[in-house]
């Protein structure tokens, strides 16, 4: 019987980061400035221009307060930094583990 070794990499995906907002929160402001300091792409969605964004964000949080910010589907509301970080961290860590090698074995000539 042959064996075959395929190795596959598995790329790191950035994290989705979506931030709802309206423009005058000063909450919302710092933290896309964040994002905007450390380079971090996001989307910010503006609640007080469009109620279907603001429905979703509802739906999300369970809360009408901005700013709201989804890290890959975590939910934090208000803006802590700290909190934003280690949010960041953890789906950096786990995208990590997802680069990692994956190994698969498999018979060419098993029908």
């Amino acid at each position: 019987m042959c064996k075959i070794l395929l190795y596959e990499v598995l790329h790191m995906e950035k994290p989705r980061i979506i931030v709802y907002s309206v423009p005058t929160c000063q909450f919302c402001n710092m933290a896309k400035s964040f994002f905007n300091e450390k380079k971090i792409e996001f989307q910010d969605l503006d609640v007080s221009t469009d109620e279907n964004i603001a429905r979703q964000m509802v739906a999300k949080s369970r809360q009408t307060a901005v700013p709201v910010i989804d890290i890959n589907g975590t939910i934090l509301v208000g803006f802590d930094q700290e909190k934003v970080e280690k949010t960041l961290s953890t789906t950096m860590s786990i995208g990590a583990k997802r680069a990692m090698v994956r190994t698969m074995f498999f018979d060419p000539f098993d029908r």
